[in-house]
């Protein structure tokens, strides 16, 4: 979901444009290894209802007759995404899967009180994470794995949630799909302040939880975070 904030968002104008035009996607490498990380474009068609090519450059030379570079949306002093280019995306998404979705697929009930899995991560995971959903499931929350779901149900996820608790990591950038939720950052080792900022530029409530450290992941204090909840609630 980096994509969400690196690449959508900054073709935001583009939205104004009214003849056919194609985009270039490039893949990027994420700040720990040299994998490539490769753009989702069922989230690039999700965005425009008028006629466009996704074309893959993927470091390649490409010769073009016109270029539109737009530049990143930034919402100063903050170094978050405009809020503004949030709202216009959440826009999109949201009405596009609605057109273009069955009946039944828009009605899809999802909690309220959402818990964020990152088990099939290779950091940031939560050691204690079976424990901790159990005893989560008695204030109503329902664990959820953003990787077996597609675009479209994430989006329906978050813009159904009032509660959303999360290690920090990309899935958090769902967030812009919430009418007003509240959100609960877990951290292990290290406080990045990307969704904090975020949030608030979003007027959502926000707190957060240092957990024990193990490694790249942590451990979380069940007692601790409930108290954060019981806040929210």
């Amino acid at each position: 979901m980096h994509q969400l904030f690196g690449d959508i968002p900054s073709k935001f104008k583009l939205s104004y444009i009214t003849f056919f035009i194609s985009i270039a996607l490039n893949g990027f490498s994420d700040n720990y290894s040299s994998r490539p990380i490769f753009l989702d474009t069922s989230i690039f068609g999700a965005c425009w209802l008028w006629s466009c090519r996704l074309y893959p450059v993927n470091g390649k030379r490409t010769k073009v007759n016109r270029l539109v570079l737009p530049s990143f949306r930034r919402y100063k002093p903050s170094p978050i995404t405009s809020p503004a280019a949030c709202h216009w995306l959440c826009d999109r998404i949201l009405s596009n899967i609605t057109s273009c979705s069955s009946q039944a697929s828009n009605n899809i009930f999802f909690s309220p009180n959402i818990f964020i899995s990152r088990k099939n991560a290779g950091r940031r995971r939560i050691v204690n994470e079976d424990e901790l959903i159990e005893k989560l499931s008695r204030l109503d929350f329902v664990a959820y794995t953003l990787e077996d779901m597609s675009v479209a149900d994430q989006a329906r996820l978050f813009s159904q949630a009032e509660i959303i608790v999360a290690p920090h990591g990309a899935g958090l950038t769902n967030m812009i799909f919430s009418e007003k939720a509240a959100i609960i950052e877990l951290f292990g080792s290290g406080m990045p302040l990307f969704y904090f900022s975020l949030a608030k530029g979003l007027g959502f409530q926000y707190d957060f939880l240092k957990c024990q450290p193990q490694g790249e992941d942590m451990r979380v204090n069940y007692d601790e975070l409930s108290k954060l909840i019981n806040r929210f609630i």
